[in-house]
């Protein structure tokens, strides 16, 4: 259980999740209260990588990145990045309104921005 933050409903105008979704065992449950703590009509922002990419960032440059190089194998839950179709149903599961997914950095990486409607 990821537990519930310690903000009132409606909180906040824009939630963001910057390349860590994958490192959340509890997705769901992690957007669904981003979707709690936002005001209606706020923004969620999430960026994202592709499985693909992800395997390959960590598996051939992440060896000489030292903060990837110090993590080793991915823990319970973590998964190898999220397919741009995961990434729609989970924003979709949580209650928000897809308003558009952006691709950045040579089009390897995804911005996703939802609102709560």
């Amino acid at each position: 259980m990821l537990g519930v933050l310690p903000f009132e409903n409606d909180s906040f105008d824009t939630v963001s999740f910057v390349a860590c979704l994958i490192h959340i065992p509890n997705r769901e449950e992690a957007l669904r209260e981003a979707w709690r703590v936002l005001k209606p009509n706020g923004l969620l922002l999430a960026t994202m990588i592709s499985p693909l990419i992800s395997q390959f960032w960590h598996r051939l440059i992440g060896k000489d990145d030292p903060d990837q190089h110090e993590r080793g194998q991915l823990e319970l839950g973590e998964v190898w990045g999220i397919t741009s179709q995961d990434m729609a149903r989970l924003i979709s599961t949580a209650g928000f309104q897809m308003v558009n997914r952006k691709r950045f950095i040579f089009g390897l990486n995804n911005l996703y921005m939802a609102r709560k409607e």
